[in-house]
Parts: C-alpha cells; sequence; structure tokens
C-alpha cells in the first residue's frame, strides 16, 4: 500500500506524517513533564519544527531507498509548504 509512486500519494503522506510525529513528540513532551520536571520541557513551536524536519526522513526513505521520484516530490512539496506556515505564524512568538 505505500509503495505507489504518485504526487498525491506522497503530498498525502507529507501532510499526515508530521502530524503524527507532532502527536508522539507531544504525548512524550507531556509524559516528561507531568511525571519527571514538572515544567514545561520543550515549547511547542520546537515540537512542530522538530516534527516538519522528521518528514525529511520519510522524504528520503522514497527517495534514496525505493526511487520513487514523484512520491518524494509530493513529500517535499507539503513539506516546503508546512515549513512556511511555521515561519509566518509560529516563529514570531
Amino acid at each position: 500500500m505505500l509503495s505507489r509512486d504518485s504526487f498525491p500519494f506522497g503530498a498525502l503522506l507529507g501532510a499526515v506524517a508530521p502530524v503524527v510525529f507532532l502527536g508522539i513528540l507531544y504525548l512524550i513532551n507531556w509524559l516528561v513533564e507531568k511525571l519527571i520536571v514538572h515544567q514545561m520541557y520543550i515549547k511547542f513551536n520546537t515540537l512542530v519544527l522538530v516534527s516538519i524536519t522528521l518528514d525529511l526522513i520519510v522524504m528520503r526513505y522514497y527517495f534514496v531507498k525505493l526511487n520513487f521520484d514523484r512520491t518524494g516530490r509530493g513529500i517535499l512539496f507539503v513539506t516546503f509548504v508546512y515549513m512556511m506556515l511555521f515561519f509566518i505564524f509560529l516563529a514570531k512568538r
């Protein structure tokens, strides 16, 4: 199922993966904050930026390992859009 070489599939994968990564990172941060540190451990902006950056691992997998250029381009496009939105809306805080 995940071995399709198409731009829309890459765009969908590139849009969903950072959201999943952000959820996992936020959960880890919340657990560390509640159980160990009792204060905000990592800022939300940092979690968003790291989750977008982790999308590049998925992109590299499709470009290098599977040699799916169209899927990789879709992931790259959505990652670029996410980065632009991050710097427009969240980096000012």
